[in-house]
């Protein structure tokens, strides 16, 4: 699952920072004066500026902390390989000063008020309960900020949202869907679509869980 924040390009010490329209995504103001487009992300809070990394090509962009912030990201009690992978946004947050810990999302003794923000990242055991999951974030949103919203979680937590995104236009992995209980010719349907392989997967899972590679032909 891939989780994100609210990102924004900012000129200045702005304590409000607002998005310009451009057409890489959001640019700062003083990027469009310049007839460049600014790359550097900041997670936007009332608190402050976090930069979160890029480069910045325009030179009046300034992003500061203008508060100690306390973060959780929110992650599970299994530590997977994949968990490694966050290292350079941890580095990023210790190297600007913001104070940030990695609470179990299943842990009935934290104290989620006690963050500024919570940002979901390596929960990755929520396919095992994901009606607890989803009553977890409905919690946690009532007591501080959450990353992405509960509206955006409930979203994509099934996999189907990659048919919601396919049907707009944005590409993905092709992909067959298989309605629940039916029995399928996997050799049938890797030769129609004209694969040599495909994988089986479920539609609520995380860190490959349950999931089966076959090949053309195989038994």
């Amino acid at each position: 699952m891939l989780v994100g924040v609210r990102l924004w390009c900012v000129t200045g010490y702005r304590k409000k920072p607002r998005p310009v329209a451009g057409c890489c995504g959001p640019v700062c103001a003083g990027a469009v004066r310049a007839g460049r487009a600014c790359l550097s992300l900041l997670v936007s809070f009332d608190y402050g500026l976090i930069r979160l990394g890029g480069a910045c090509g325009c030179a009046r962009v300034s992003p500061v902390v203008t508060n100690i912030m306390k973060i959780a990201l929110a992650g599970c009690s299994i530590r997977y390989d994949g968990v490694e992978t966050e290292r350079p946004f941890w580095e990023a947050l210790a190297a600007r000063g913001v104070s940030f810990e990695q609470p179990d999302w299943e842990d009935p003794d934290v104290d989620w008020r006690a963050f500024d923000a919570v940002v979901v990242r390596t929960t990755w055991t929520y396919h095992r309960a994901p009606e607890r999951f989803l009553r977890w974030a409905e919690q946690v949103a009532q007591q501080t900020r959450l990353y992405n919203s509960v509206e955006t979680l409930q979203w994509n937590t099934d996999k189907s949202y990659l048919a919601d995104l396919a049907d707009a236009g944005v590409p993905v992995a092709s992909t067959v869907w298989l309605p629940r209980g039916e029995r399928a010719d996997l050799s049938a349907l890797l030769a129609a679509q004209g694969w040599q392989r495909g994988f089986l997967k479920p539609l609520v899972g995380a860190v490959a869980s349950d999931t089966h590679r076959f090949a053309a032909g195989a038994e």
